[in-house]
């Protein structure tokens, strides 16, 4: 008998451990202009974890109050969603959960669990901050001194507003994974690990020592996503990021009818995605895995033994003093073939979206590959 109340025990316990889960993607206040309206089916969040899991009991996606009105306070639970309760969702068949509106524009995987109207689709706009925990049943007591044992929208999480969250929380609930998303507000709170801040000149934002603040060059980043598995908090213009956030163009808007996807924007004179190799990626893995770098080919021998021109092209593009060549294949930056053609030292890519793409050239027994840019 006691062997089989053991067992029962460790089953009970079991499952009631929340599994880790992270902040996959966000699209956050889209961008409009008079030719590309923002509508409210356009924002997005993507949860990932492990393969076909059952999120566990008590687990939440929150939205915290990043301006200095009313900052640590948590967002309502109403239309836009501040308080998303997950509890019992089924991530789908490749460990990921996608949050829609009815009506979206988007392409999303079928391997993927879609959850839809949890949020009226008009996110809090930035400064933000995004969280998924796990509050373990446990109650904390919001601003009146009424314990909740789930997060409520009179909960303040920083109540002294030092831009820490309070430690009745920490201690009571488990913060899996968050993103702070800044404006350009004189004074900003940020609560997450990771902040992607529009500007810090003249600016206190009140954060965490620990946490890793990027800013975006006085440009509004509306997109961000993991890159590839990755769990740790690193971001910006470094080799080894777990993040990349961008500005998109509105010209993009999938809900025109010439546009599939959004896309990084790109400058030559300013940033539109950090890291900036990113620059014109094309966002089309909703609900698929996160690419693991914009140069998702394997490394290659002799990297610069072709030249390529012209480059950017509209067009076509050839290989500079070859006749031919044993073959050119074309990828895009998620490593997908598009195009392959063998003896021929020319490739037409006009019917290609606009973008960063990469070309394989194979010649002679060598095999080298380039970025080509169609404009």
């Amino acid at each position: 008998m006691k062997k089989y109340l053991l067992i029962l025990t460790i089953m009970s316990i079991g499952t009631s451990l929340s599994a880790q889960l992270y902040i996959n993607e966000i699209m956050v206040q889209p961008p409009s202009s008079t030719t590309s309206l923002k509508q409210d089916n356009e924002e997005l969040i993507e949860i990932r974890g492990a393969a076909g899991a059952t999120i566990a009991d008590n687990t939440y996606l929150i939205q915290v109050e990043g301006d200095s009105s009313d900052p640590g306070d948590m967002e309502s639970g109403g239309g836009q969603g501040g308080i998303i309760n997950l509890s019992g969702k089924v991530l789908g068949s490749n460990g990921t959960l996608v949050i829609l509106t009815t009506g979206h524009p988007y392409t999303v995987s079928t391997e993927t669990t879609v959850l839809l109207d949890v949020t009226d689709g008009n996110l809090e706009d930035p400064s933000n901050n995004f969280f998924l925990i796990n509050t373990n049943g446990n109650s904390v007591e919001d601003d009146g001194g009424t314990p909740r044992s789930a997060p409520h929208s009179n909960h303040d999480l920083d109540e002294n507003n030092d831009g820490i969250i309070d430690a009745k929380f920490t201690d009571a609930w488990t913060f899996m994974d968050g993103i702070s998303i800044l404006k350009d507000s004189s004074t900003m709170y940020a609560y997450a690990e990771v902040i992607f801040a529009k500007t810090t000149s003249g600016k206190t934002i009140k954060k965490s020592t620990t946490a890793t603040l990027v800013e975006t060059s006085n440009q509004q980043f509306r997109y961000f996503a993991r890159i590839g598995n990755s769990t740790g908090h690193k971001a910006g213009e470094v080799a080894d990021a777990d993040w990349v956030g961008g500005t998109v163009n509105s010209g993009d808007n999938p809900n025109n009818a010439d546009s599939d996807y959004w896309s990084f924007g790109s400058s030559s004179s300013g940033v539109r995605a950090l890291p900036e190799e990113w620059e014109k990626y094309v966002l089309d893995h909703l609900g698929a895995p996160n690419p693991d770098s914009v140069l998702s080919i394997n490394t290659l021998e002799n990297p610069n033994s072709f030249v390529l021109y012209p480059n950017p092209t509209d067009g076509i593009v050839h290989i500079k003093g070859k006749e031919s060549v044993d073959a050119i294949r074309l990828f895009n930056i998620s490593g997908q073939i598009i195009k392959e053609l063998t003896n021929t030292s020319s490739l037409d890519i006009s019917s290609q979206r606009s973008g960063l793409y990469m070309i394989e050239i194979e010649d002679e027994g060598k095999t080298s590959v380039a970025k080509l840019i169609k404009r």
